[in-house]
């Protein structure tokens, strides 16, 4: 059913991706207005209230580890549904001399 990516036991759930969103990333999305008026805003750390700084994501996920976790099984779960798809169906064999992995979650796109 189309309701079963919504279940934690999903193999490609979607219901952290939600909830980091809904939870962690939305109150930024009414922030966004002030960002174009001033540059020196920015969106995430005005809506959680902490120094603006391009680290302000991190600091606030280090101080909530609950949202942390989320936001990890989040990545995960984003992770999963996407690198089937790129390592198959991507050439690989004639573009590429060196590919990296840049973070995510768990280095599956290289493993």
């Amino acid at each position: 059913a189309m309701g079963d990516a919504l279940r934690d036991d999903h193999p490609y759930t979607i219901k952290f991706y939600i909830q980091t969103q809904v939870e962690v990333f939305g109150p930024a999305l009414f922030q966004l207005y002030n960002a174009l008026r001033d540059d020196d805003v920015v969106p995430f750390a005005l809506a959680h209230n902490y120094a603006h700084t391009a680290n302000a994501v991190w600091e606030y996920l280090t101080d909530h580890p609950v949202h942390a976790l989320q936001f990890q099984k989040a990545s995960h779960s984003v992770n999963a549904m996407s690198t089937g798809a790129i390592t198959r169906d991507f050439d690989w064999g004639g573009r590429c001399r060196t590919v990296v992995d840049f973070g995510g979650a768990n280095g599956a796109f290289l493993a």
